[in-house]
């Protein structure tokens, strides 16, 4: 039976969130939304540095934590490495079909297909998910200090 190792799928993606990096890089694409009254313009080179960074240090903390030997509730670990890389991977595959959809974030080069609120409210519900995951991240982690803890009082 294989062994569950987390940190080895967060640097998977992350190589393939590199080879995005450079792609995104070379065609300086950029996302348009607004908030109330002002509008954002961010770089795709940018929203995937930021997710690359996300990644890793996440991957990084998963393999300090086998390093020490500290073990994790296998599936919380599974549950919030599946949320967070799919989570991630729909975000940049949303992204990249909104180039598709509205180019400049405005106007669409389908004036009867223009859905930028819905495109909207789907990043804000990939974002929700994504944050939760790290919430269950955040639980696995006091929950298995407890059991830890727990179980060294027991043994004295």
């Amino acid at each position: 039976m294989l062994k569950y190792k987390a940190y080895k799928y967060y640097l998977a993606f992350l190589v393939l969130l590199l080879i995005a990096l450079v792609i995104f890089h070379f065609t300086e694409l950029t996302f348009v939304f607004n908030i109330l009254d002002t509008y954002y313009v961010v770089l795709y080179s940018h929203i995937t540095i930021f997710v690359s960074l996300i990644i890793l240090v996440l991957g990084l903390v998963y393999w300090i934590l086998h390093l020490s030997k500290f073990e994790l509730i296998r599936s919380l670990s599974r549950i919030h490495t599946t949320m967070t890389i799919i989570g991630l991977f729909i975000f940049l595959i949303v992204l990249c079909f909104s180039e598709f959809i509205s180019p400049i974030g405005t106007s669409s080069r389908f004036p009867l297909f223009d859905d930028t609120q819905n495109f909207e409210i789907i990043l804000f519900w990939l974002f929700v998910v994504v944050m939760l995951a790290q919430l269950v991240f955040i639980i696995n982690i006091i929950a298995s200090l407890v059991k830890y803890f727990k179980k060294k009082i027991n043994a004295n």
